[in-house]
């Protein structure tokens, strides 16, 4: 099965990189990359992964949401003093609930943000990446978030750190055009992998990564080498505490999902319009297989928009501190008793 599911999400991949060619006339960035890969990526990848998924008897839900601003991360440089880069472009999240026979319910996370950049072969412009983005990705010092969602809904406030723990960001690098190892009528795994997902480790390149489709799929398994961070579901009321292991990053997932999944509910069935204060648009494609009870309740939280047009839709300014909402690929699957991933 794993194979099958790789082979898939690499086909994926590879429509929703080709896709963005014609949404944008010829000339994507970062945008419009992601904005393809949160929909026509995940309607691929549904349409890839469900019989395989069903005939282990488990249910699939994918939601895809593009959001055209992300969280800043506000952190203080050890040379450079207050820098608030990007926390991430792409959240990408992947959770499995398990129900035994004797009705033992267990739901596990993983999740991982993804910065996007554009590259020529494997190397991003100017060789290089924006240093304060990088030092953040590959020191995680301790940080803030900011932003608000609809309404008088915040992040928490107070310092979150990361540390320690496996990375839980990634490079996403995009090649820009296509060239000689890009076939369209060739297997996906012979087509040069247009988007791969890297360590932030200097310089940042794609020559050490894992293509995008070999590291979604590998997201759904407990391996050796985990992709993605574990994220437990934190308790409500929600808290940054201290001493707990790992809780900064578990309330950050959970809080960028919630406030996103807002954000869709908000915006449902307003295509092209953005709220009364020049909130930016927002888009949410989701899609369920099999049977919805045996899946956890996190996807249940966004609204699909009732989206006919084509291409994205056109961005508006924003309030400076509405900056809650990020792309989201939430990939959710379930079953009971013996029916799992193997």
């Amino acid at each position: 099965m794993f194979d099958a599911l790789v082979c898939g999400a690499r086909i994926a991949v590879h429509h929703a990189w080709f896709r963005a060619f014609v949404t944008s006339s010829g000339t994507p960035d970062e945008i419009d990359h992601i904005y393809a890969m949160t929909t026509e990526g995940i309607r691929e990848l549904g349409t890839q992964w469900s019989p395989i998924l069903r005939s282990k008897g488990l249910s699939l839900r994918l939601t895809g949401v593009f959001c055209h601003q992300t969280p800043k991360a506000h952190y203080v440089h050890p040379f450079d003093g207050p820098k608030s880069p990007e926390l991430g472009d792409l959240l990408i999240v992947h959770e499995h609930k398990n129900t035994d026979p004797g009705g033992t319910i267990e739901i596990t996370r993983r999740a991982v943000l993804v910065q996007a950049k554009m590259v020529d072969k494997g190397v991003p412009g100017g060789g290089k990446v924006d240093q304060y983005q990088e030092y953040l990705y590959e020191h995680w010092p301790a940080f803030e978030l900011k932003g608000r969602g609809p309404g008088t809904v915040r992040f928490l406030s107070g310092q979150r750190d990361f540390r320690p723990g496996i990375d839980p960001g990634r490079y996403g690098l995009i090649e820009r055009t296509p060239h000689a190892g890009h076939k369209t009528i060739a297997p996906p795994y012979c087509c040069a992998f247009p988007w791969t997902y890297s360590e932030p480790r200097k310089p940042v390149r794609s020559a050490g990564g894992e293509d995008a489709g070999a590291f979604i799929a590998n997201m759904l398994y407990d391996s050796g080498w985990l992709r993605g961070r574990v994220a437990l579901i934190p308790p409500t009321p929600l808290a940054l505490a201290s001493g707990t292991k790992n809780d900064h990053f578990d309330v950050t997932v959970e809080e960028l999902l919630t406030l996103t999944a807002m954000k869709t509910l908000r915006f449902r069935r307003k295509s092209y319009m953005t709220g009364p204060r020049g909130y930016p648009v927002l888009v949410c494609f989701q899609k369920s297989y099999g049977v919805p009870g045996l899946l956890s309740d996190t996807g249940v939280g966004f609204a699909e928009t009732d989206f006919e047009g084509k291409g994205i839709p056109p961005e508006e300014e924003a309030e400076p501190d509405f900056d809650d909402g990020i792309s989201v690929l939430l990939v959710e699957t379930g079953g009971e008793g013996e029916a799992r991933l193997d």
